[in-house]
């Protein structure tokens, strides 16, 4: 990630004496925070304010940076938020407030330009970090009462969930005897393979600019003791969520890929129906493995959209299928190439 913080133009703040006159926020997120399950921001995370301050309006130019790099932080006691330091709205002329969150020094803010910042997602820590911008404008003459701060999601939500292809478990009579053969698939392991790690964000375009050569690989699941892949009471296979991801928003590398390790455990044994005596019983274990590239699905990742692989693993070859919705899923969207 880039440099510290930028107070660019800096100046001393104007000052109005105009009693309760002063800036406070409100914040939001547009969809809602990785993880979190609803709108509201959470009230323990600060975030950074830029005001600049246009005299003349917007079609203008700026004159001031009149709040740099603020911290701003929620007041329980009036239940808004606000910065450690008093300002109050200029007499005239219009306000734009660039905010960004997490309140980290390594993201600058410029008037016009917005929210820049080089990112980076090295680590499954990285990627539950949740980059958000926002950009409001007000009158000073006529502002809101409180500046509403909604914030977008800048990276892309990447999710895997597991399933069995299908029931293997089954039963059958043959004269007095019962063979039943109870067969589970096991996930083992799990990586996103090649997946473009860095890039630098600008919010007055809304883009991202790659290094195609700085690829990551994240391990969403591995453990010896496996993840018993289901089916319901009508033999449905059932999704498992792995953890999510924020990613870098990318066109994917052909390399991109999703590997996976699972096994299938087979305890298969006879009963003799007469005397409820198991007459034969074997148990065995049948690993695979497979390597699904990304581009079966998609091409690319945008900014504030959750990409959902599902992913059926069985005895037979394996099924990759994505599902695109709004960030809490709520909403399948079916996103062009154009």
């Amino acid at each position: 990630m880039i440099t510290a913080l930028t107070l660019a133009a800096c100046t001393t703040n104007t000052r109005y004496p105009v009693m309760g006159d002063r800036m406070v926020f409100s914040a939001v997120a547009s969809h809602t925070k990785c993880i979190i399950t609803s709108t509201s921001y959470p009230t323990d995370l600060p975030f950074i304010v830029e005001a600049v301050h246009y005299p003349d309006g917007t079609e203008k130019d700026w004159d001031k940076v009149y709040m740099a790099g603020e911290t701003i932080e929620y007041n329980p006691q009036n239940a808004w938020w606000q910065p450690q330091e008093e300002f109050l709205w200029p007499l005239g002329g219009d306000v734009v407030f660039y905010a960004v969150t997490p309140a980290i020094s390594t993201i600058s803010i410029r008037p016009e330009v917005g929210v820049e910042t080089d990112w980076a997602v090295h680590t499954f820590a990285d990627a539950q970090i949740d980059l958000c911008t926002a950009k409001t404008v007000e009158p000073c003459s006529n502002h809101s009462a409180v500046v509403p701060i909604v914030f977008d999601h800048a990276l892309t939500q990447v999710c895997v969930k597991v399933r069995p292809l299908k029931q293997y478990s089954m039963t059958q009579h043959v004269d007095n005897l019962l063979q039943t053969d109870e067969i589970t698939v096991v996930l083992d392991s799990l990586k996103l393979s090649s997946i473009l790690a860095e890039g630098h964000f600008t919010q007055a375009t809304q883009t991202w600019e790659t290094t195609p050569s700085l690829t990551e690989d994240y391990t969403l699941y591995n453990d010896p003791a496996g993840l018993n892949l289901t089916c319901d009471e009508h033999d449905n296979p059932v999704l498992t969520t792995l953890p999510p991801m924020l990613l870098i928003p990318q066109i994917l590398p052909k390399s991109a890929h999703i590997e996976e390790w699972h096994h299938t455990v087979v305890h298969s044994f006879i009963t003799d129906l007469t005397t409820g005596a198991i007459v034969s019983e074997l148990n065995y274990s049948i690993p695979a493995t497979s390597t699904l590239p990304l581009q079966l699905c998609c091409q690319r990742w945008i900014p504030g959209y959750k990409y959902t692989f599902h992913l059926s693993l069985g005895m037979e070859d394996p099924l990759l299928t994505l599902a695109v919705t709004d960030w809490i899923e709520t909403q399948e969207i079916i996103l062009s190439d154009e």
